[in-house]
């Protein structure tokens, strides 16, 4: 990510990670989250960097780019209808990605989030 650029501690190094996103275990991948600073714990030096910018829900949005679907990040990020204002909005997010990557739609019945308002 631009401006995220940190030094890769080497075999053996300490260090600690610490910033606003965490590591993640609780989907069917693992990944960490952009970090915004780093401590070498063995020469005592901490490097800061600004957090980076999360996307913002724009539900009027072209969704081109890397930006998803309405200002929603592509798969494999993972989404639950309370992640969305509406069922309008949940359903363009499933259209767009194929496959149901997210589980919006429980019924199999191509119909994503019913559950929420129109």
């Amino acid at each position: 990510m631009e401006g995220q650029y940190l030094r890769v501690p080497q075999l053996g190094e300490r260090i600690a990670v610490f910033g606003t996103w965490v590591y993640d275990r609780d989907h069917g991948w693992n990944e960490i989250h952009p970090i915004w600073a780093i401590r070498y714990l063995d020469q005592g030096l901490t490097l800061y960097r600004l957090p980076p910018a999360i996307p913002k829900h724009n539900p009027g949005g072209s969704g081109g780019g890397s930006g998803g679907s309405g200002g929603y990040l592509p798969p494999p990020h993972d989404y639950n209808c309370s992640d969305f204002p509406n069922q309008h909005t949940a359903q363009q997010y499933y259209d767009k990605y194929p496959g149901d990557p997210s589980h919006l739609d429980g019924d199999h019945d191509g119909i994503a989030c019913e559950s929420l308002p129109p």
